[in-house]
């Protein structure tokens, strides 16, 4: 279906272009939130077993999957009807240019590990400035 080369990162900022494609339609909506209980629940098998997994741990990820099966009684249909859907999701994906991921992955980092400063200057300035946004990405 799709390759998500950075595994989970890059499926949720999928899932969170996917959402704002979808807008406020329910149906649209409801699309989204089945591709990502799918795709959560399935991750295990997706994204974190390794070409040279023994058995036991290709055994351990199933017993999640089952696990989560066991929990949503309804994710085969939700599976099925978001292969019914792949039309839709390729859509979304090629009408989000490589920048507006970018830019979701960079504000999803800032907002995970920077600092906001937001008020007025106390200098006077311009209608335009009279925010200020200070990021500090490491220790400030």
């Amino acid at each position: 279906m799709f390759h998500f080369s950075e595994g989970l990162k890059e499926l949720k900022v999928f899932v969170d272009l996917a959402f704002i494609s979808a807008g406020e339609g329910d149906l649209d909506i409801d699309k989204v939130n089945c591709f990502h209980a799918v795709t959560s629940a399935f991750a295990p098998l997706i994204f974190d077993l390794k070409q040279d997994s023994k058995f036991d741990e290709v055994m351990n990820k199933c017993n999640l999957v089952w696990k989560e099966l066991q929990n949503d009684k309804n994710l085969t249909n939700k599976l099925h009807d978001t292969n019914n859907q792949l039309d839709w999701f390729k859509a979304v994906r090629q009408s989000h240019g490589s920048v507006e991921v970018t830019s979701l992955k960079q504000a999803e980092m800032i907002v995970a590990q920077g600092i906001y400063k937001i008020g007025f200057p106390k200098d006077k300035t311009s209608k335009t400035q009279l925010v200020r946004l200070f990021i500090c990405l490491f220790k400030c």
